[in-house]
């Protein structure tokens, strides 16, 4: 049975040398410190139910942050505790 998680955070930060977009920050287990390894194409968790995703959403989220000369942070949700994901550039104002 999939666990449904109570608490979803989205933030938009605007610094003055970069933006920073945190799109996902919520309750649920998290990484736990896979996330760097579950950035590669076709990379799932192990213990993920079999109708879970075919492992490419954080592959292709990364790939948009490079191409947009940013970069994607795979973290613990400091607030929520679960699985934070935030996509950094360089704000070209600046």
């Amino acid at each position: 049975m999939h666990q449904r998680h109570l608490f979803l955070r989205i933030r938009v930060g605007l610094y003055q040398d970069k933006i920073g977009i945190t799109f996902i920050a919520d309750d649920g287990p998290g990484f736990e410190g896979k996330g760097k390894q579950l950035l590669a194409a076709f990379a799932r968790d192990k213990e993920q139910a079999d109708d879970s995703g075919y492992g490419l959403g954080l592959y292709i989220a990364r790939k948009i942050a490079i191409w947009h000369q940013g970069r994607l942070e795979v973290a613990r949700s400091s607030q929520l505790g679960g699985a934070s994901l935030t996509l950094i550039w360089r704000n070209q104002q600046a």
